[in-house]
């Protein structure tokens, strides 16, 4: 994964992540970075995914004001 939040630059996190379905057919995310830094800071629940799979919408199951919105890219942007 790709991010910028705490920083101007970007850096990529690598790590594990699951992907589950709970009783009312809602996407569920969680997961742990590689080395030792530990579990994501929540579960996710996964909506508004779009058909061509350009978006996406993951809201914290802790804290709904924590909303999240990706959208794909062909490539990364060059910094310079």
């Amino acid at each position: 994964m790709q991010q910028n939040l705490d920083s101007m630059y970007d850096r990529e996190l690598t790590g594990t992540f699951t992907i589950t379905q709970d009783d009312y057919g809602c996407y569920v995310l969680n997961g742990s970075y590689d080395w030792g830094r530990g579990d994501w800071t929540s579960t996710y629940n996964v909506k508004g995914i779009k058909h061509d799979g350009s978006s996406m919408t993951w809201t914290s199951t802790a804290d709904e004001s924590d909303v999240s919105v990706y959208v794909r890219i062909d490539s990364l942007p060059e910094l310079k």
